[in-house]
């Protein structure tokens, strides 16, 4: 048997390099073969029977475009900023609890008692009007308007920290920000609206805890809508209060629904975030891949 260890040394100021040393030393406790891939990742994993994935958000997203169709069953260990992926799939669990639960259950040859299936995402993007389309997959979700103007803040979300760094964009960028128009297709209906917040997700949680859509859950096979327009700095300023928690979606303002595709049409060219990596859309196709993630789930 043997287990890939995957990680980079640019998520979260080179973390996983020491979560990686814990991955591999517990492995050779148990007897398990292990190679590890620091930035240099391999072409496939077809000679691996498990993967432990260690990064943020951003190194999953890096990942499941990198690996599209992948079957091998894998891990996921906190290495970057935010970890909201993580935390949706493993709650407060440790990384040495879930590694020594893993490898127990490698040597055993039960793993397949654990692996759950997670959903991901999938869009046509069109960058720019005219633009060859693109596919991008996606996990936790994605957000458009201002989420892309609060992204571009990430040199400072970064080096303050998840969380706090990305209250702190919020908050910088709140005053000055201007609500685009889309036209938006889903559940058979289109309609026009002007939106302060646009999110599509997979996942519940964003930006480092922040709860941007609640009941979504990586498990379900669909995703869910929440979009609101704020007509005053006053209004997106509590209704902005109300996201950390969850608790916007209970606002009169808010539009919050599941949904199994949708296509956003901008009236401009708009910049976003997809599972935090900044994108420009001028035309997006959201909806669920054919294919899943088999995650062992601890």
């Amino acid at each position: 048997m043997q287990i890939a260890i995957v990680y980079n040394t640019y998520s979260a100021k080179g973390k996983g390099i020491a979560i990686a040393k814990i991955v591999a030393e517990m492995c050779e406790s148990f007897k398990i073969i292990t190679q590890l891939f620091e930035n240099d990742w391999p072409a496939n994993f077809d000679i691996f029977q498990f993967v432990f994935l260690i990064g943020g958000d951003g190194t999953i997203n890096y990942f499941i475009n990198q690996y599209p169709n992948l079957q091998t069953p894998l891990a996921i260990l906190p290495g970057g900023t935010g970890n909201d992926l993580f935390w949706k799939i493993y709650g407060m669990k440790t990384t040495t609890q879930i590694i020594e639960k893993v490898c127990t259950l490698l040597q055993k040859n039960g793993l397949h008692t654990c692996i759950k299936i997670v959903d991901i995402g999938e869009c046509e993007l069109q960058s720019e009007p005219n633009e060859v389309v693109s596919t991008k997959y996606f996990i936790n979700g994605i957000g458009l308007g201002f989420d892309g103007e609060v992204l571009k803040n990430m040199d400072t979300i970064r080096w303050i920290g998840g969380h706090l760094g990305y209250l702190y964009a919020v908050m910088k960028n709140i005053f000055s920000f201007q609500e685009p128009t889309y036209q938006i297709t889903c559940n058979n209906e289109t309609y026009t609206i002007r939106c302060t917040l646009l999110n599509i997700a997979n996942s519940s949680r964003t930006g480092g805890g922040f709860l941007v859509s609640p009941n979504a859950d990586v498990f379900d096979g669909q995703l869910n809508l929440f979009h609101c327009f704020s007509p005053s700095i006053l209004a997106s300023l509590h209704i902005l209060s109300k996201v950390e928690k969850g608790q916007h979606i209970f606002n009169k303002d808010v539009y919050y629904q599941p949904v199994q595709q949708i296509t956003i049409q901008p009236k401009m060219p708009v910049y976003g975030q997809l599972d935090g990596e900044l994108i420009q859309v001028a035309h997006i196709m959201i909806g669920l891949a054919n294919w899943k993630l088999n995650v062992a789930v601890v």
